[in-house]
C-alpha cells in the first residue's frame, strides 16, 4: 500500500506551507509581544504608583501611561530583556522538574547551577 494514499499533499508541500505560515505569522507574534511587553510595563508602574501613594487602580494606570508616555521606546528593550530572563529561570525550573533532577523549585535551580561550577 502506498503512503501517499491516505495522505493528499505531498510532504514538500506540506512543510512549504509550514514555512510560508510561520514567516506569515512572526510579524504579527511580534507586535504582539512587543505590545504585551509595554503594557506589562505600563500596568508594574501603576501598581507601584498605586501602592505608594494610595491612588486608586483606574487613576494609578492613568498616571502610569501619563508618565511613560515620551520614554516608551526606550524603555521597551529593558523590558523585552526582563521578559526573557523570566521566561529562561522558568523555562530552566520546568527543565529540572520535567528531567527528574529536581521538584523545580528555583532551590534546585540554584543548587544545579552551582554543582555545575564545582565540576568546571
Amino acid at each position: 500500500m502506498n503512503s501517499y494514499q491516505f495522505y493528499p499533499w505531498s510532504h514538500e508541500a506540506v512543510a512549504m506551507k509550514l514555512v510560508l505560515f510561520s514567516l506569515l505569522s512572526r510579524g504579527p507574534f511580534l507586535a504582539l509581544l512587543m505590545k504585551y511587553v509595554e503594557w506589562r510595563s505600563i500596568w508594574n508602574i501603576g501598581i507601584a504608583i498605586s501602592v505608594l501613594e494610595e491612588k486608586h487602580w483606574d487613576i494609578a494606570i492613568g498616571m502610569a501611561a501619563y508618565l511613560s508616555r515620551g520614554s516608551r521606546r526606550r524603555g521597551l528593550l529593558p523590558m523585552l530583556v526582563f521578559f526573557l530572563w523570566r521566561l529562561c529561570l522558568r523555562s530552566l525550573c520546568l527543565y529540572l522538574a520535567w528531567g527528574k533532577k529536581g521538584t523545580g523549585t528555583a532551590v534546585d535551580a540554584v543548587e544545579e547551577v552551582s554543582r555545575e561550577k564545582d565540576r568546571c
